[in-house]
């Protein structure tokens, strides 16, 4: 990955899908290095990713009239820096944890009040949130730093519940994202 362009990272997705049967790309993907991982839908796709960066990639693809939507962060040369792991296994322990409450069929709102909860604690914890905070001041902060809901229907597109409360429970069948952030 060392080297490359996010357009180049992005053509690599779509060629990858399109090998494995995808008729389309579900959305245009996010291939976001650095700080421009940290601009919600980001679809310039055209910048160099440097070595020490991070990578994001909000992708998916159609198949047989079903969307996927994945996102990842990885570092661009393969090795986290201590900073980097740190705050990778925060927001991936949110996810892991987020995705065990699913079993008890909360709601979407719930999921989210969750997340900033528990992103809020993982961030007091390693010292990124001063000692003692409110709940309240956690769930505020974790906000300001994921400020897109965590999950969001997924059927035959991506985005296609609009008019579906997230203050129902998820039942058994349905997908969900989970996707916690920084």
């Amino acid at each position: 990955m060392l080297g490359l362009g996010e357009n180049q990272i992005f053509a690599e997705i779509d060629y990858r899908c399109r090998m494995q049967g995808a008729e389309y790309l579900a959305y245009p993907p996010v291939v976001a290095g650095g700080s421009r991982a940290t601009i919600i839908h980001y679809i310039n796709n055209n910048q160099l990713i440097n070595d020490g960066e991070m990578v994001l990639v909000d992708a998916g693809c159609e198949y047989h009239g079903y969307l996927s939507d994945v996102t990842r962060t990885w570092p661009v040369n393969g090795k986290f820096t201590p900073q980097q792991r740190e705050i990778y296994e925060v927001v991936y322990s949110v996810q892991e944890e987020l995705i065990q409450m699913c079993s008890s069929l909360p709601t979407l709102d719930a999921l989210f009040e969750s997340m900033c909860y528990l992103l809020g604690k993982r961030l007091q914890e390693i010292g990124l949130i001063g000692i003692q905070p409110s709940s309240e001041y956690l769930m505020k902060t974790a906000y300001q730093l994921c400020p897109h809901h965590v999950s969001h229907y997924l059927g035959m597109d991506i985005h296609d519940t609009p008019m579906i409360n997230r203050n129902i429970n998820i039942a058994p069948g349905m997908i969900i994202t989970i996707e916690p952030g920084i």
